[in-house]
This record gives C-alpha cells, structure tokens and sequence, in this order.
C-alpha cells in the first residue's frame, strides 16, 4: 500500500529504515544541506561556512536521517540526493532567493532525471510552505484571495505527491508546516496578525492532509 507518512511517525519507526532502497529531499532552507555552498564559495574563497541556512555548522535533519541509515543527503548539485533550496516556495519564484528552484520544480527535475521511473522503495520527503506564506505577509497576496492563495498551495503540493506516486513512488514522507509566527519575521505583526498567521497555517495542514488521505496515497 503506497503511503505518506508524518514526520513524527516516521522517524519514530527504525525498523522501517531496513525498507528503503534510497531517500530524497525536496524542499526549501529547513532540508537545505548547502546548495549554495558553491556560489558562496565562487563569490568568496575564503568562505568557511556551510552554505545552510538553518545549522552553519552541523546537519539539517535531512543529513541526521540519512546518514543514520547510510544515505546521501548531500546537495544534487554536489552529488547527493538533496533537491531543497533555501528560499524555495512550493510553487513559483523563491522567496528572497528568485532563483530557488520551487518544491514543484525539484520533484520534476528529479523525475526527469530518472526518465519518470522513481526508486519504488526510496523514502521521498517533501516540505515546503513556509516561504510561501512569507511572501504572502510581504502583501503579494490581497486578503480576498488568501483561501484561494491556500488552496493552490495545497493543489501543488499534491500534484508533486501524485507525480511521485504516478512514476512509481511508495513512501512519501510530508511533514508538516511549521508555527512561522516563531520566526524573526514575524516579530514585527501584530497580535491580530500573528492570529491570522497561525489560524492560516493550521488551515493549510489541515487541507494538506486532508486530501492527501482523500487522494488514496
């Protein structure tokens, strides 16, 4: 039975590491395990960091999971399986970055790469969404618009899930996203807005998972 796990699930079940064949990251700076490393460092030789966004040093939890089980999480441009990009929307020009590849875009030039025939029994992970409602606070999204603006987050984000589905894929890890009223960004909302923002995101989930169960996978 083809599956899609929640993260606090599936990192709970050791035993099922046994399982899988291979694992993939799809995502934006939360997976990200320095995709940039290589400009940074064509732009400053000198550069000693990481290129991540989230742990510079240490490993994003992409690395953490993978090299547990004996995997490859390093970035695809630096021979891993680690499709994310920091900045990445699930769909359309990155957020800070215009171009991080989105959520949508890195599954399909995965599966280009594979001539749409996915590993069956590799574990995929995609999590996006919060740079998505990022740009959506910067007022690219009118307050009409917004359940319409959630509802494509979700249609897209399924589509990569089916996508993967379609081309053989059979676990599909999907965390969820994320309180981004937490983060420095949001510091500056107001209470109604942080309300608003935290309502949205349960909203999202909620939807996510919904058709996610509903869809069969």
């Amino acid at each position: 039975m083809d599956k899609v796990c929640c993260l606090v699930a599936a990192l709970s079940v050791q035993t099922a590491a046994a399982d899988y064949s291979d694992m993939f990251f799809f995502g934006d700076s939360l997976s990200d395990s320095g995709t940039y490393l290589p400009f940074l460092l064509s732009t400053n030789p000198n550069y000693a960091g990481e290129g991540k966004f989230t742990t510079s040093p240490g490993n994003v939890w992409a690395e953490n999971i993978a090299e547990r089980d004996g995997f490859n999480a390093s970035p695809v441009n630096q021979g891993g399986n680690n499709y994310a990009q920091g900045g990445a929307r699930i769909q359309g020009e990155g957020y800070s970055f215009t171009t991080a590849m989105s959520l949508v875009d890195q599954v399909d030039t995965y599966l280009g790469s594979v001539n749409g025939e996915a590993d069956h029994n590799a574990l995929y992970s995609l999590w996006a969404g919060g740079n998505d409602f990022l740009w959506m606070l910067e007022g690219n999204v009118a307050a009409a618009d917004v359940p319409a603006y959630l509802g494509g987050m979700v249609a897209n984000n399924m589509g990569a899930i089916t996508r993967l589905e379609g081309a053989g894929a059979q676990y599909i890890l999907l965390p969820s996203i994320p309180d981004i009223t937490n983060t420095p960004t949001a510091s500056s909302l107001s209470a109604e807005q942080i309300a608003q923002i935290s309502t949205l995101t349960k909203s999202y989930n909620q939807q996510l998972f919904t058709q996610a169960a509903a869809s069969g996978v």
